[in-house]
């Protein structure tokens, strides 16, 4: 042996004396560095052949009793020491009495390795814990390897008490291959089931999950019809406007009051003057409940739209009082039609309609439009100043100082 290699064999020991202590020390942010250092110097020493069995045990260490941002550090190098530390990690993730973070962290390592053993570890892991964030990150390992992982999860469709487990597992696998698979459970018996697979389906673009988000609109289950709902209207830009419509349309009378507001939050997306004309009538109908007011009066404005502020104003005086709070509140947000916000707030208040008795609608007004920041509307906000209710008075103090910044 060389007298290079001595040396280099001295250093490379110093180093992993230097680790080893900085780990029984509890330093783990130091042993981290010097085992970085070790790899670099191994790699450079053995011409990128690097012997890692050495740094193994500390690393395992320090996964086992670091805290989350030592564990997040060494998670980093142990994916750099190769298939050996496969074995080590699955003992870990089958341990329960392991800590929770620990074998969390010990899935996401895994699924940086695409090999049959881990697969399986993982696709075991699925069906047999119930710690829910292990669920999550195992899915989630096994979407990262890829297809291997999805021919293990097929066979768990055939079962009924493993199937909710792998539509699961397919949810978090953001590829094409596991389309055919969530497709073949969207008539199961179990609701749940349905809803997973409609959810996971609406992350993909393929035109041929439209129709199934469509007959999803009409299942019994709400939470399918639901799921089917918010789909839809993160395609609106990508289907014609009149048929997304006839399709969602109905879901504004739903039986449930979310699948309502779902509805107006999708149609608003479609931004047309068909779909926003219908939001508008479902909001000034007398027998809407004050939630789905809230839905209608926000998905109205989200678009900016200059006809929708028009709606909005038209409507200050024909709803609930919460409904009215809304329509203040959501003008006071606008940001590219500012003016003409400000103008539907001072002709609302120049109307002298009972509801300006409310303090709480004055006090809107005056938080509102000191938002908006128009200088016409400083002789309100003044005279909200005067306001008899000190809580309108301090709005409007506040909102004439929001003019000097």
């Amino acid at each position: 042996m060389t007298v290079i290699n001595l040396k280099h064999n001295e250093k490379m020991n110093n180093l992993l004396a230097q680790a080893t202590e900085a780990a029984q020390n509890g330093n783990f942010s130091l042993s981290y560095d010097v085992i970085q250092r070790y790899l670099v110097e191994e790699a450079e020493g053995m011409k990128g052949e690097v012997e890692t069995s050495s740094v193994l045990p500390i690393a395992l260490k320090i996964l086992e009793q670091g805290d989350f941002q030592a564990r997040w550090d060494m998670a980093k190098v142990l994916v750099k020491l190769g298939d050996r530390v496969i074995n080590p990690l699955i003992t870990v993730l089958e341990n329960e009495q392991k800590e929770s973070e620990h074998r969390w962290f010990a899935a996401r390592i895994l699924g940086e390795f695409d090999q049959p053993l881990v697969v399986l570890a993982l696709v075991n892991c699925l069906q047999t814990t119930e710690d829910e964030d292990l669920k999550v990150i195992a899915a989630q390992a096994l979407g990262n390897i890829g297809q291997s992982a999805i021919d293990a999860l097929n066979p768990l469709l055939s079962n009924p008490e493993t199937r909710l487990l792998a539509v699961e597992a397919f949810a978090q696998i953001p590829r094409p291959e596991v389309i055919e698979a969530l497709l073949s459970v969207i008539n199961d018996p179990d609701a749940i089931i349905r809803t997973r697979a409609i959810a996971a389906l609406g992350n993909f673009s393929d035109p041929s999950i439209i129709l199934v988000l469509t007959e999803a609109l009409r299942d019994l289950a709400a939470s399918v019809r639901r799921e089917a709902v918010i789909a839809l209207g993160f395609r609106a830009d990508n289907l014609d406007k009149s048929e997304l419509l006839n399709y969602l349309n109905p879901l504004l009378q739903d039986f449930n009051l979310e699948i309502c507001q779902q509805a107006a939050i999708a149609i608003s997306k479609i931004n047309s003057e068909e779909g926003n004309r219908i939001l508008v009538q479902v909001l000034q109908a007398p027998q809407t409940p004050i939630p789905l007011q809230l839905s209608l009066i926000q998905s109205l404005a989200w678009s900016e739209n200059p006809r929708n502020l028009t709606y909005l104003g038209e409507t200050l005086t024909l709803i609930s009082l919460g409904g009215t709070l809304e329509i203040i509140r959501v003008l006071g947000r606008i940001e590219t039609l500012k003016n003409e916000s400000a103008e539907i707030l001072l002709a609302f208040f120049n109307s002298e309609h009972l509801l300006l008795q409310q303090a709480p609608i004055r006090q809107a007004i005056a938080y509102s439009l000191g938002q908006l920041k128009i200088l016409k509307t400083l002789t309100v906000l003044e005279t909200l100043s005067d306001d008899p209710e000190p809580v309108v008075q301090l709005h409007a103090i506040a909102a004439l100082r929001n003019f000097k910044t």
